[in-house]
């Protein structure tokens, strides 16, 4: 595909802001067959990029670009190794487009999520594998302290007291919680209650 045409079937599917910098990052990356990784965001572009997003529904190319661009970011901090990334890369696409498409009120920006969840759980592809799986759960409840704790509790191999509920956190988590919670977020509200019992 020419880069005219290509830059032309973006620009129309994102007609809301015209970026032209950002644009041509994206096409060209997408020119290379996905492998110049110098077309990637840093840091500072991937944050901008994210505010604009938030609550918009993106096109495959663009989603895979940025998630990319995500763990281009984070991989030197969570050492990750090629084929970790690839398996990542792969789960939090998948993720993003299930997220956009269904239009979960609860997820109002999935890149800043994965971003989030990428730290939290130290890019532990299982642990992501099975947060992500329960966010997409119509039953869950999602608040982001309530996931940071349970994400970190969940990555300390469930042994980490400091990251249980207080008390007040867990009421909150009590009344906005539905019966078909999954059985690791039960765990970590009985953890919870037990911590907060003993510590009264």
């Amino acid at each position: 595909m020419h880069r005219s045409q290509n830059q032309d079937n973006y620009s129309a599917h994102n007609k809301t802001q015209k970026d032209p910098a950002y644009e041509d990052k994206l096409v060209d990356w997408v020119l290379s067959e996905y492998k110049d990784n110098s077309q990637l965001l840093n840091s500072q572009e991937l944050q901008n990029r994210l505010i604009f997003i938030e609550g918009k529904v993106l096109n495959n190319e663009e989603n895979l670009f940025l998630v990319k661009s995500t763990l281009n970011v984070f991989k030197t901090k969570l050492k990750l190794k090629s084929i970790e990334e690839q398996k990542l890369a792969s789960l939090l696409l998948n993720f993003v487009n299930k997220a956009q498409k269904e239009q979960l009120h609860k997820i109002k920006n999935a890149h800043a999520t994965v971003g989030k969840l990428l730290l939290w759980t130290k890019g532990q592809t299982g642990l992501l594998s099975l947060i992500l799986k329960t966010i997409l759960s119509s039953d869950s409840f999602i608040r982001c302290s309530y996931l940071e704790k349970l994400v970190s509790w969940l990555a300390s191999g469930k042994k980490a007291q400091n990251k249980l509920l207080s008390r007040r956190e867990l009421k909150l988590a009590l009344a906005l919680s539905h019966p078909g919670l999954t059985e690791m977020e039960n765990q970590f509200l009985v953890r919870s209650l037990v911590f907060s019992l003993r510590v009264s």
